[in-house]
């Protein structure tokens, strides 16, 4: 009979249905919204440039997260963000070198082609055939003629032409490209020079690097051989001073011809 709760006497405590997990998850790190944002960001790493700040923002909730382990959880997301946005970045940089590079080299043969097509045309007289490698729609036939009066009375007949370097670069509408050359005539007489083209947007004929590649056109020549002989055209400046009036400097990129060349010229006598 005295098994009834006296009134006086405090309820027992309720007990939780799951056991206390609700403790438990109250407690639990809430998960850095931070982290799972720069992990979606890296699965974005099939666009250029995405990889960077996926990579960053990886490494501020991993900072954040070390800090207050307590507070937030996902380092996981973390790290997988900076190791995705580092491998979507390193393809990135190395598909563009890789574009670039054979740009460049696509580049270079074709601004070798137009040099060998003018200095050909030049040897047989063909003014026809070097302006079909100038630039302008409006090519001074006396510049042409001055042309090619310069490489008859030099006697210079090329066996190979070669673009050793890009000196300088115009951007803009028609970007301009100065490069030093070097000119090895048929009898192993080596001439050294610049020339600058400019770069025109080329017909579409397909999609391969080849064919998006801008087309050069020649718009100045500057060529200096053994005893000082020199070569010299300037789209409507003629009498326009080049690199020197008389020949290379010790500061124009294009160095005098060496002395193995001179004696080649001078009938290889030492």
């Amino acid at each position: 009979m005295s098994d009834a709760p006296s009134p006086s006497s405090p309820p027992p405590p309720a007990r939780s249905p799951i056991g206390g997990a609700g403790t438990a998850a109250a407690a639990r790190p809430r998960l850095n919204p931070l982290a799972v944002s720069a992990f979606v960001v890296s699965l974005t790493g099939f666009c250029p440039l995405m990889g960077l700040p996926a990579i960053v923002l990886g490494f501020v909730a991993h900072l954040q997260i070390s800090r207050r382990p307590d507070r937030t959880r996902g380092r996981g997301f973390a790290l997988w963000a900076i190791a995705i946005g580092s491998a979507s970045s390193i393809a990135w940089l190395s598909l563009w070198n890789h574009v670039g590079t054979r740009m460049l080299d696509v580049l270079s043969g074709r601004m070798e082609v137009a040099l060998t097509t003018a200095l050909d045309a030049a040897v047989d007289g063909d003014p026809d055939g070097v302006e079909m490698v100038l630039d302008g729609p409006a090519v001074d036939r006396d510049d042409i003629d001055a042309l090619l009066g310069d490489v008859r009375s030099a006697g210079l007949v090329p066996d190979r032409i070669s673009i050793v370097r890009f000196d300088e670069t115009e951007t803009g509408m028609t970007p301009r490209i100065v490069a030093a050359i070097r000119v090895r005539d048929v009898d192993g007489v080596r001439w050294t020079g610049e020339a600058a083209f400019r770069l025109r947007p080329p017909p579409y004929r397909g999609l391969s690097l080849e064919d998006l590649a801008a087309e050069p056109r020649l718009c100045s020549l500057w060529l200096f051989g053994p005893d000082g002989r020199s070569i010299r055209y300037r789209h409507g400046e003629r009498d326009a001073a080049g690199p020197t009036s008389e020949g290379p400097s010790s500061e124009s990129p294009a160095a005098a011809s060496p002395p193995e060349d001179r004696t080649a010229a001078d009938g290889g006598s030492p």
